[in-house]
């Protein structure tokens, strides 16, 4: 524990959870007992909860907290970390608690016995922070949208102009689905549960190279069981052939503005024709469910 002007940083202690809560709640809105025990005390891959708070006058009004995986890099393994949720107090912010924080946990991590690497996926505002910790910027993410409704794109778009550009975003549309069509030999069968074994074993026909997480079935059954996301899952087959060729996760969140379908995950991550053949077959279906 470290204590600098009247504010602890510590490991988080099981009794901070109500005191994480009502944090979140202030600072980002929602944030439930089920949700966090999905994401925290539920995570495989770790015995305690990977997250460092600020305590002032007995009340947390900073955290730092870690999502667990496995992560794979050729015939070894390394736990990793991946910051999100961080927050701090608006009556307590400018004080160097994001810093401190974090500072304290890559200490704790770097004395454990142990191979831990930290990631982050920062916004704008944190990233400069990260920087001057000394973490190394290794790649952009780049995210693609496919919109079926412009109406939803937010209170910002007026409706006038969402009715507008409907047309248009029909048009390409349909001029996508003449340009691409799935292979008529490949059957893509939609899973309303996620088949751990059948995607984990679509995942070791071939392993990157690359620093990745690793998808064993513990990994399937738990990274899509959270519980405010609904997640299904489409696998594709060939007529020759009774294995699988592809898969892949879709997750759906109807919160906010308008409803999200995201495609979380494709197995295999890597690979040739037959993943391209199913990849292919996979997208045009989940386009049209969703």
């Amino acid at each position: 524990m470290s204590s600098d002007d009247d504010y602890s940083i510590r490991l988080y202690e099981p009794t901070d959870k109500e005191g994480f809560l009502r944090l979140y709640d202030e600072v980002f809105g929602g944030g439930t007992e089920e949700w966090f025990r999905w994401k925290y005390p539920d995570n495989p891959y770790v015995a305690h909860v990977p997250m460092f708070v600020a305590e002032h006058d007995g009340e947390i009004v900073g955290a730092r907290p870690y999502m667990a995986f496995r992560l794979r890099v050729g015939d070894g393994t390394a736990l990793g970390l991946q910051t999100g949720d961080t927050m701090v107090h608006p009556d307590h912010q400018r004080k160097g608690l994001f810093t401190r924080m974090t500072r304290r946990s890559f200490d704790y991590y770097g004395d454990v016995d142990e191979d831990v690497l930290t990631f982050s996926i920062p916004n704008a505002l944190s990233r400069p922070g990260y920087l001057k910790l000394g973490c190394r910027e290794v790649g952009r993410l780049a995210t693609t949208y496919r919109v079926h409704d412009p109406g939803t794109l937010g209170s910002g778009t007026p409706a006038r102009v969402g009715g507008a550009v409907s047309p248009l975003i029909r048009l390409g549309q349909y001029l996508w689905s003449r340009r691409t069509s799935a292979p008529d030999d490949v059957t893509v069968i939609r899973h309303r549960a996620v088949p751990a074994g059948t995607l984990s074993g679509l995942y070791e026909r071939d392993v990157p190279d690359g620093i990745h997480a690793l998808r064993d079935e513990r990994f399937y059954r738990w990274r899509f069981d959270r519980p405010d996301w609904e997640y299904e899952a489409y696998v594709a087959r060939t007529d020759e052939r009774a294995e699988p060729i592809a898969g892949a996760v879709v997750g759906r969140n109807e919160g906010g503005e308008a409803a999200t379908a995201a495609l979380t995950d494709v197995v295999p991550l890597t690979g040739g024709e037959d993943r391209h053949r199913g990849l292919s077959a996979i997208l045009p279906r989940v386009a049209a469910d969703h």
